[in-house]
């Protein structure tokens, strides 16, 4: 390098490069050391010095180099992020909307849904309005995305990571529902029978104590509605 500097034969841009290693060399690579600070996560005395020779017959452990994120993890790191109070809708609406994107429904969701709602109560808050928003305007949705949402909301209900009294959203009867929402229930209930039993799935929805929170999806006030939802189910 000292040579080509000599020659003079070189651009200047180049020439200024060459002669700021010529610094950093000097310098020590003070700022540049071989190990990250926040990656140097091994103490010295517990490091060991692998010797191998050119000819040796090397595993390289491809398993290490393939990463699983868990939702407890993902979860955690989510948390991380500083969120201040009243910010918790826009996690539910993020998680809610990366569910509906992918083409088929994935578990990861619901189990992330889940572990937000078991942390912080506000969460549960937060799910219960999303569930009534979602269900407000579920007719916006194609098929594939309402059966995702469906499926990840009938994942906090069967888990109890969402309290049932958000089927008091629901009033099943023709003048208010729409072929969507109709779906939506239908996918949310199927969900719950085939994870909880259709007996302990009969026994929630027979409990005198939540009488009133099933009203609109077993209607009694009307001979009408009520005919409806028997043909429905």
């Amino acid at each position: 390098f000292r040579g080509i500097l000599h020659e003079g034969e070189i651009d200047k841009r180049v020439q200024y490069t060459i002669e700021g290693l010529f610094a950093i060399r000097k310098g020590g690579f003070a700022d540049y050391p071989s190990v990250h600070e926040a990656l140097d996560l091994v103490d010295s005395n517990d490091q060991i010095t692998h010797e191998l020779g050119l000819e040796d017959d090397v595993d390289v452990e491809d398993k290490l180099d393939v990463f699983r994120v868990s939702h407890e993890e993902c979860a955690h790191k989510l948390l991380r992020l500083n969120i201040r109070p009243g910010q918790e809708p826009e996690i539910c609406a993020m998680l809610i909307d990366c569910c509906a994107q992918e083409r088929t429904y994935l578990r990861y969701y619901g189990l992330l849904g889940q572990r937000f709602c078991l942390v912080q109560r506000e969460y549960q808050a937060a799910f219960d309005d999303s569930f009534a928003n979602q269900y407000a305007t579920i007719h916006r949705l194609e098929t594939n995305k309402l059966r995702n949402v469906a499926k990840f909301f009938a994942h906090l209900l069967f888990s109890d990571a969402l309290p049932w009294t958000v089927f008091e959203y629901i009033r099943l009867n023709e003048q208010e529902t729409t072929s969507s929402s109709r779906i939506f229930i239908k996918i949310l209930v199927q969900e719950l029978s085939e994870h909880l039993g259709v007996q302990k799935l009969k026994l929630r929805f027979l409990d005198e104590f939540m009488a009133t929170t099933f009203a609109g999806l077993f209607p009694k006030d009307n001979p009408r509605n009520t005919r409806f939802a028997i043909n429905f189910f």
